[in-house]
């Protein structure tokens, strides 16, 4: 049996990898951790991410949440590698909060007329077409949920705070 610790630069702390070589296999790492220890959010929710939409502000700590909860599975080792299960239905919420939360942003932007509505529903549009990547991936096979971390922490981060402040500095007079 042979192990390693590494350090994930996106959950800022160690992963244990330990694998077995085994006779005509081609020496598979697997996983191994505790699965049921609580670890540190990636988001800890701060005012500064509120927008001052209270409907907005919910749905983005959801976002928050769901980032979260694969930071957890990816953090206790539970996601490497990834096929179907707990991952899949995380994922699939994530996919369902997209539509609905972006659906809800684009309202707002059709009644109060926002001009940069066009840019900022191309952001969304691919937002949720890369989710919609990540879910089928993860449904179909086997993937690795460490790399996407610091995909999905960025976009909350770029999003809310440059994004959207400038879509509710429209919005305020």
């Amino acid at each position: 049996m042979s192990e390693i610790s590494i350090n994930c630069p996106h959950c800022q702390g160690e992963i244990l990898l330990s694998w077995k070589k085994e006779a005509g296999t081609d020496n598979k790492k697997s996983v191994s951790t505790t699965e049921n220890r609580r670890v540190k959010p990636l988001i800890i929710w701060s005012d500064e991410y509120n927008t001052g939409i209270k409907d907005i502000d919910a749905q983005h700590r959801r976002l928050a949440a769901l980032i979260n909860e694969i930071h957890q599975w990816v953090k206790t080792g539970r996601s490497t590698p990834v096929g179907g299960g707990k991952m899949v239905e995380i994922l699939e919420e994530l996919r369902n909060y997209a539509i609905e939360h972006f659906a809800a942003e684009e309202e707002l932007f059709l009644a109060s007329d926002y001009p940069q509505k066009d840019h900022h529903v191309k952001k969304h549009d691919l937002f949720k077409k890369q989710v919609d990547q990540l879910y089928k991936s993860c449904e179909q096979s086997r993937i690795d949920l460490r790399p996407i971390l610091g995909f999905l922490a960025g976009w909350f981060l770029d999003h809310i705070q440059g994004t959207d402040r400038q879509f509710v500095h429209y919005l305020k007079p």
